[in-house]
């Protein structure tokens, strides 16, 4: 009987892909929309790159609490003044986050225009998987306007 071996350069190539799959960081690709107004509700997606499947997780609701596997996250704890995240529906083979971006009706933002926001109104967030933060993305809080005469 005789045994085979695995060539030294197949074993190296195998512990390199379980190292990236194990180190891997969830990652958003862009949010829509990423802006949102004083007093409103805004639905909110957050999606991953197309052929990342289950960035997020698998497809289900998480609650979006602390102790979640899934989280969607405030890269500055004292942004949790400004707005609230509601719970998430990740989708789409854990490509897509769907929410509800609420933003409290006392935060006063500087302006209706995103490129002229002061900083407190860019609000940095980033989604947790299993521990792993992915990069931080921003959403950003504006004035309301109105269209057309009042």
């Amino acid at each position: 009987m005789t045994r085979r071996l695995i060539a030294p350069s197949v074993l190296v190539l195998l512990w390199l892909w379980c190292v990236t799959v194990a180190v891997a960081q969830p990652q958003i690709a862009y949010i829509l929309p990423d802006i949102g107004s004083p007093r409103f509700s805004t639905y909110v997606e957050v999606i991953a790159p197309a052929t990342a499947r289950g960035t997020f997780g698998a497809d289900r609701v998480w609650l979006n609490n602390a102790g979640d596997d899934v989280r969607l996250v405030l890269d500055r704890p004292a942004d949790s003044a400004r707005i609230t995240f509601g719970p998430l529906v990740v989708s789409w083979d854990g490509r897509i986050i769907a929410t509800h971006a609420f933003v409290h009706p006392t935060v006063q933002p500087n302006s209706s225009d995103w490129e002229a926001l002061r900083t407190e109104f860019r609000i940095p967030i980033k989604v947790v998987v299993n521990g792993r933060a992915s990069n931080i993305d921003t959403f950003y809080i504006l004035k309301p306007w109105t269209l057309g005469d009042r």
